[in-house]
């Protein structure tokens, strides 16, 4: 009948009747089969001789309960049910041991496929299996229509103690002696088993005498070379477990070796790189300056010294292999250096200018191996050895220039000083803008000079004693006495710092009135005109970018431009003109020519901070009628500065801009703010007409003496005429 199953129950149980080491009682195998509702119409089964151990066919009959042969027995169960047929096999079955029983089942057309079912048995000691053939069957198989010849197979499993061995490990390796330690455990399977002793062999050799207990500790000495020890344990009911582990003796010290850092070095860092090896496995470790020992580590070790101070200093290294042997520790002396060499710059000198564009260099350094050098920042020179350098820079334009110079010393720490210094190869241009070439003056002559740098300037006139020089000026503004009515001349004489040397020669004319030739008294300087007034002007915002012109109409200032470095708003700029000095301001007449005139004094102030004004240029406007009526030389005019600091009027560049029908106006550059005053020089006499002295013609008649009668008259006539002529 098609979808009917064939069902087989396996049952193992094991009974142990004795542990005492003698034989095992028979083992008991119940295989029970089931099938539903009438196996046997379809599926018969039976005990299979040709693949059980000696089973007997004919003894073994299937369906004849209580047959038995050599201590099996087979046996129907459950009387009067056909549902359950089961087999009884006894039998002796040693640790390890397996016992085979053949099984035919033989599956019925009707029955189209049997399924086979089977479990093990609940006792933990006997493993069952089920082939078909060669194949092991699941524990639930289908069968196909036909015979089967099946092959139940049981085995006993080993249920000795279990050895562990703690000492030695597993193929570690060990140097002298040898501690031993074992422990043992009973096979949980084995219900009531306890370990009874303990015992071992090394290398398969005499046993050493037991120890009743479930742990082993000892010691042994095994010559050097590879071991095994083998650890043995029985229980209760005479089963025996072992265990053998593997172990090697090396006696040998391992070498060590140190490559870094290397005896008697000078390192440039506080970090030193530390590196040894040993010729075989083991640790190493090692201690700085005598100081606690670092961390054992796997060799070979690469670390890093850090932290070390600049000085001498010892590291001492240590390495043991893994049997424990001992190497000879190491010593290795060595410096630490990171100060960088001092660099001195000899030439050029902070602050130096130089006359030629090829400057020479020269430095040395203390401690240096090599040095280099830079100008201007600009691309390295060639590294010379040694702790000198010496070179030279050429090619230098005019203006500033730096040049940095390099030291390394043998560990690579890297030094540097840098020198700031001028190369200026242009001689200082003198500039006379009084008196004009060809002048004529008086004896009293104003000498102004500008100079195109700060320069020690000097003067003699008629190539005599030179003056006092005046030191790092660009003007210069003095009054000068000549020694007489006639030509004559003045030169100027500028040298720079760097001994370069520019001169200007004027030639003037001075002439005196008055007979003999002699010079008129020194006029009182003409009286100042200006009155007293103030006015104030508010610029709404000034910059760097974009400078301000404050404007005035009626006073001597017309404009105060500003060129400033910072950003302002409201900026007051307050201008105020007085007759006279104000209080604690020398007066100009002191510091100008005999005959020049002053027109009054003027203070400039603004709101800004000190130092907030980078130069200014001032405007202002002079009426017409002052140097008419006085006889003032208008290209004369020149703005003068009080320079609070020094105490002294300084000379400023002054040019005329326009002119108007009232008034001349000018402009002068100032580097800041105080008092300024307004002068002007008198115009060049004109020179004396003479009348030529008519020759008298000789005669021979007359009256004696009244030739020279008649050129009296008339040298007294002339004498009258051109007396008129010049009044």
């Amino acid at each position: 009948m098609n979808g009917k199953k064939l069902g087989i129950v396996l049952l193992v149980g094991l009974v142990l009747l004795s542990l005492s080491g003698a034989q095992a009682a028979p083992n008991t195998w119940q295989t029970t089969i089931t099938s539903s509702p009438t196996p046997f119409e379809v599926v018969t089964f039976g005990l299979d001789p040709t693949a059980a151990d000696g089973y007997d066919a004919a003894d073994l009959a299937m369906g004849t309960p209580g047959a038995t042969w050599k201590g099996v027995t087979l046996a129907l169960g459950d009387a009067g049910s056909e549902a359950w047929k089961k087999w009884i096999m006894k039998g002796d079955l040693a640790e390890g041991q397996s016992k085979t029983c053949g099984l035919k089942v033989t599956v019925g057309t009707d029955a189209g496929s049997a399924t086979l079912t089977w479990s093990a048995s609940p006792d933990p000691t006997i493993d069952m299996q089920i082939f078909n053939g060669t194949t092991e069957l699941a524990t639930s198989t289908v069968l196909a229509v036909g015979i089967h010849s099946l092959t139940v197979k049981a085995t006993r499993k080993t249920i000795a103690p279990t050895v562990t061995v703690t000492s030695p490990t597993s193929g570690g390796k060990y140097s002298g002696s040898v501690l031993v330690q074992a422990t043992a455990t009973p096979d949980p399977q084995f219900v009531g088993s306890t370990v009874v002793s303990m015992w071992y062999n090394l290398d398969g050799g005499a046993n050493s005498t037991p120890v009743a207990a479930s742990t082993l500790s000892t010691t042994i000495t095994p010559s050097a070379g590879a071991h095994t020890l083998n650890v043995y344990a029985n229980d209760t009911g005479g089963n025996v477990g072992s265990k053998s582990v593997p172990f090697t003796v090396d006696n040998t010290a391992p070498t060590l070796t140190v490559t870094s850092p290397v005896e008697g070095t000078t390192y440039g860092s506080s970090s030193v790189s530390l590196a040894a090896a040993l010729n075989e496995a083991g640790t190493i470790w090692c201690s700085v300056d005598g100081g606690t020992n670092s961390t054992a580590a796997a060799a070979p070790l690469a670390t890093t010294l850090t932290g070390l101070a600049d000085g001498a200093h010892t590291v001492t290294v240590y390495g043991a292999d893994s049997a424990g042997n001992a190497a000879t520790a190491k010593l290795v002396n060595f410096t630490v250096d990171t100060t960088a060499p001092t660099v001195s710059i000899t030439a050029p000198t902070e602050g130096s200018t130089s006359d030629t564009s090829t400057v020479a260099l020269a430095a040395t350094a203390t401690g240096a191996a090599q040095m280099w050098y830079s100008v201007d920042g600009g691309t390295n020179s060639t590294p010379v050895a040694g702790a000198t350098l010496s070179a030279n820079m050429a090619g230098l334009s005019n203006g500033d220039h730096n040049v940095t110079v390099y030291a390394r010393d043998a560990v690579g720490n890297v030094g540097s000083a840098i020198v700031n210094f001028k190369v200026d190869t242009t001689t200082p241009v003198v500039t006379i803008t009084s008196p004009a070439e060809g002048a004529t003056t008086s004896l009293g002559v104003s000498l102004r000079a500008t100079i195109s740098k700060p320069a020690s300037v000097w003067y003699n006139v008629d190539n005599g004693t030179n003056s006092t020089p005046v030191t790092a000026t660009t003007s210069l503004t003095v009054s000068v006495t000549v020694s007489g009515a006639g030509a004559h001349n003045i030169t100027v004489y500028a040298k720079d710092s760097v001994n370069q040397t520019g001169q200007k020669l004027v030639n003037f004319t001075v002439r005196v009135s008055g007979g003999g030739g002699l010079p008129p008294e020194a006029p009182t300087p003409t009286p100042t005109p200006v009155k007293p007034a103030t006015q104030t002007q508010v610029l709404k915002s000034v910059s760097p970018t974009a400078p301000a012109v404050a404007t005035f109409t009626d006073i001597g200032i017309t404009t105060v431009g500003l060129n400033v470095n910072i950003d302002a708003e409201n900026v007051v700029v307050n201008v105020e003109q007085t007759p006279e000095p104000p209080a604690g301001v020398p007066s100009i007449s002191l510091s100008i020519a005999a005959g020049a005139g002053v027109y009054g004094y003027i203070s400039i102030t603004t709101t800004l901070p000190e130092g907030a004004v980078d130069s200014a240029t001032v405007g202002f406007k002079v009426p017409k009628s002052w140097f008419t009526d006085n006889g003032f030389d208008v290209t004369s005019t020149g703005l003068q500065h009080y320079n609070e600091a020094t105490g002294e009027w300084e000379s400023l560049t002054t040019v005329q801009t326009g002119e108007d029908d009232e008034y001349y106006y000018f402009s002068a550059e100032t580097p800041g703010f105080s008092v300024f005053s307004v002068i002007a020089e008198k115009e060049a006499a004109a020179p004396t007409e003479t009348v030529p002295t008519p020759t008298p013609t000789p005669t021979k008649t007359g009256i004696p003496g009244f030739e020279a009668v008649l050129a009296i008259g008339a040298m007294l006539t002339i004498a009258y005429l051109v007396g008129r002529r010049t009044r």
